[in-house]
């Protein structure tokens, strides 16, 4: 199944942004695939070929980090940055902002203990300023649903 038809599933199934009742499904289907992308990494093309899977363009993993962001949970900034960093093309499409479903101020207090998230803190940090710079506030949490709302509006 491609990308783009497991990630018309899975809004039709949960809307876009679901409610807290289907949290622990999303948050389930989200580890497993993050856990698929990077076996994927791990194997050659002609292996990926020869199993019949399809990488995908990412709609999937993204709608999936969406989703779990649109939830809230301040815990969750590890993983959707664990998503965003499986490589570049997640890196690129994986926007910084869902990394704080939970608040900016609360995610950046949540990590700031985090040794191992200090480059997350950072990269945070040095974009939400880049956006303050540019005239928008430090982090709008309703700015970013509704951007994701007017895509998706126009994908299904």
């Amino acid at each position: 199944m491609e990308d783009l038809e497991k990630d018309e599933i899975i809004v039709k199934k949960f809307g876009l942004c679901p409610s807290q009742d289907d949290y622990e499904e999303i948050k389930t289907l989200f580890l497993d695939e993050i856990k698929n992308r990077k076996k994927l990494k791990t194997l050659s093309l002609e292996e990926i070929k020869n199993l019949g899977v399809e990488e995908g363009c990412g709609d999937y993993l993204r709608t999936l980090c969406f989703m779990i962001f649109y939830l809230g949970h301040v815990e969750d900034c590890i993983s959707i940055w664990e998503a965003k960093s499986i490589d570049m093309d997640t890196f690129c499409y994986i926007d910084v902002g869902l990394t704080c479903g939970g608040g900016y101020d609360e995610t950046i207090k949540y990590i700031s203990d985090k040794p191992k998230l200090s480059k997350m803190k950072s990269y945070s940090e040095k974009c939400f300023a880049l956006e303050e710079s540019d005239g928008f506030e430090q982090f709008d949490r309703e700015r970013l649903i509704e951007s994701f709302e007017n895509f998706y509006r126009n994908t299904f």
